[in-house]
């Protein structure tokens, strides 16, 4: 089998998954339905992946990497501090934050977070993915330990809050609202 037939039957077993996992909960997904409905072997699942718990990080994995992508997250810009002889860097702290971009990446994709945020155990992993994302990037380097996990669960904890919103609300005009107050309260732990 090529790599394109490959790629879409990965791609399709990914969809496949959350659609089941959106109608009957991650814990009710079960792979022996999973590929009756794909109409592949079970063989052919676990060349893929060894479980449904690896399929779940890899689409969760995914989706916080693509999500960093998007113009509204949190970067670090790192200055070199001249007047230290010791080369250490001050970071300033900069929002890019793009309303309609990150809308748009929610809604376009809509079939992979709405399933995962309704899922109490779904919903977990990428909160700790979030995390984990937001420990690599280095965005809290000026704070101690402590106030580093608690910040990072705080905007872990509003980013996908605000992805809930997004998601679950009419109002263009309150999901900006939220938007901008989930960014203002992260400013304030960045700083």
């Amino acid at each position: 089998m090529d790599s394109t037939k490959k790629n879409y039957l990965k791609e399709a077993i990914k969809k496949k998954f959350l659609i089941l996992a959106g109608e009957q909960g991650f814990e009710n997904v079960r792979l022996k339905n999973l590929t009756q409905e794909m109409k592949i072997s079970r063989t052919t699942f676990y060349c893929y992946y060894g479980n449904k718990d690896e399929l779940l990080n890899e689409i969760i994995s995914e989706l916080v990497s693509d999500l960093k992508k998007t113009k509204c997250h949190l970067s670090v810009v790192k200055k070199l501090n001249s007047n230290s002889k010791s080369k250490v860097y001050n970071c300033d702290y900069k929002k890019i934050a793009d309303y309609k971009e990150f809308t748009e990446y929610i809604d376009s994709n809509r079939y992979i977070i709405e399933p995962i945020v309704s899922d109490a155990y779904m919903k977990d992993i990428f909160v700790i993915k979030i995390r984990n994302a937001l420990n690599d990037d280095d965005l809290l380097i000026n704070k101690k330990t402590e106030e580093k996990k608690y910040a990072i669960y705080i905007i872990s904890s509003l980013l996908i809050n605000t992805i809930k919103v997004i998601i679950e609300s009419k109002s263009e005009e309150y999901k900006k609202y939220y938007l901008d107050k989930t960014f203002q309260m992260i400013d304030v732990l960045l700083s």
